[in-house]
């Protein structure tokens, strides 16, 4: 079995860096990206224990060019047993600031904005969408471990 995961290869339209490559397939191969946060922790739970029951891997690929619109290129296969899940979280505290509890702990944005490839800025800019559009102040999201790392 393989569950697929798609990273962004540049920055969507409304970011501050439209258009700019994120270098994401090159951080997950240096081991820089560690993990990714996506909405919908609920669904990416099911996934990643049916991954995990089958010993599957986890494709990590991008878009070659337009997204839906092109093929997509493989940047990494991990392993079942490497992959791991976390939820986090996240909570708008003030225009552009952020606060986060992983599993229940505080953990600062700049480490989990670092360990997803982006620096506090591009992380905020990337969640704004998501937040923006959740009722109430907090959005439950989930983090998928591309290694041994857990927060």
């Amino acid at each position: 079995m393989k569950t697929v995961v798609l990273l962004s290869k540049i920055f969507f339209e409304g970011h501050t860096k439209a258009g700019q490559p994120t270098n994401f397939a090159q951080s997950v191969k240096d081991g820089c990206k560690r993990h990714t946060v996506r909405s919908n922790y609920a669904y990416w739970e099911k996934k990643i224990a049916a991954l995990k029951k089958q010993g599957g891997t986890l494709c990590i690929r991008q878009w070659s060019g337009k997204p839906y619109r092109s093929q997509q290129e493989t940047i990494l296969e991990v392993p079942a047993s490497v992959v791991g899940i976390q939820q986090v979280a996240i909570a708008q505290t003030g225009v552009s600031q952020l606060s986060a509890q992983v599993d229940g702990c505080e953990i600062p944005i700049s480490e989990i904005a670092r360990n997803d490839g982006l620096n506090s800025v591009e992380f905020t800019e990337f969640l704004r969408p998501i937040l923006k559009n959740s009722e109430g102040n907090e959005t439950t999201f989930a983090v998928i471990h591309f290694t041994d790392f857990r927060y």
